[in-house]
């Protein structure tokens, strides 16, 4: 099996990172970054270290979301890394939330070859590999296409407002979603929303400027899980925009996107 033992290294990496996150007191020491919802704590800094001293046994590089600075990355350069986040959700962790994840993902470029997220809260471990291994707890998965009105949607922002020209039009296709389908809602963690689609409680989940962080680990599941999967570079080199899901649904938050100006036709990638 292609990536086997890169698998069994991120499945332990991710459950180490559970292990921690359970584990952790409350005192979290909370550091605000780009934004009052963009935060860094204690425990994400000591998962990330965690996780990057067990994943340079591979001698693959690691990226990580508390250690960018200076980092010449970009999400085209084809170079095969470790791309991880230790707590993705970090504000659902420190308000003792229960949806947030660990998310690990093998990246080359745009291509997510593996994937390991962790919802620890939950007791769960997706596991997947390109391009149809897919498993939550040792169980396949296989993502259920339904039709965009029987369809529950769950969007994503990023944690910087930015252009508010730009932001009423997230805050209005978030709202067609939800008239369009049986709700569109805010989760708080994309790694979770993009494992609850590859697991069928969610048809949609989507997102505009996400961190590649946020993204890696949770598409390489939901693409192993056959969900429909549109990635679109945005922003910065550490950014995209994706969509993932069933069929009907991801074509009709496709079109109100490019309606609304959040998406341009001619340069989808999707799978």
């Amino acid at each position: 099996m292609a990536w086997e033992q890169e698998l069994a290294l991120a499945a332990t990496a991710a459950s180490k990172g559970a292990e921690i996150a359970l584990n952790s007191a409350l005192n979290l020491d909370i550091q605000i970054k780009e934004s009052k919802r963009d935060i860094v704590t204690a425990v994400d800094l000591h998962i990330q270290a965690a996780l990057t001293e067990l994943l340079t046994d591979s001698a693959i590089p690691v990226l990580g979301e508390e250690d960018i600075a200076g980092s010449s990355y970009a999400i085209d350069d084809h170079i095969l890394r470790w791309v991880i986040d230790p707590i993705d959700g970090s504000v659902n962790f420190a308000n003792q939330l229960d949806y947030y994840a660990v998310s690990i993902g093998l990246c080359r470029g745009l291509d997510y070859l593996l994937g390991a997220v962790s919802l620890p809260k939950l007791g769960e471990l997706y596991l997947s590999h390109a391009p149809d291994f897919s498993q939550l707890n040792g169980k396949t998965l296989k993502h259920e296409h339904r039709s965009a009105e029987t369809s529950l949607v769950a969007g994503s922002f990023s944690g910087f407002a930015g252009d508010p020209v730009l932001r009423q039009a997230q805050y209005q296709l978030f709202g067609a979603l939800n008239d369009a389908t049986r709700g569109c809602l805010r989760l708080g963690s994309t790694a979770v929303n993009l494992c609850f689609v590859a697991s069928n409680r969610l048809q949609l989940a989507y997102g505009f400027n996400a961190k590649i962080w946020d993204v890696a680990g949770g598409l390489a599941v939901a693409q192993a899980a056959g969900c429909h999967v549109i990635v679109v570079p945005s922003g910065d080199q550490f950014s995209v925009d994706y969509m993932a899901g069933s069929r009907d649904t991801v074509a009709l938050a496709l079109k109100l996107a490019i309606e609304h100006g959040l998406m341009k036709a001619d340069s989808i990638l999707t799978s």
